[in-house]
């Protein structure tokens, strides 16, 4: 977890325009709350 008031360069690195934002490898990202599945989902890829 990121606080964006301390970390700006973050939040414009990412992109970041909504919370939470969830990123993996610097390669998938997702905003907003994920049901578990989506996220597995998304990490079973990365393999």
């Amino acid at each position: 977890m990121v606080d964006s008031a301390i970390f700006p360069h973050l939040v414009q690195k990412y992109q970041v325009n909504g919370v939470p934002k969830i990123i993996i490898n610097e390669s998938i990202s997702m905003v907003g709350a994920q049901p578990i599945e989506k996220f597995l989902d998304e990490i079973e890829k990365i393999r």
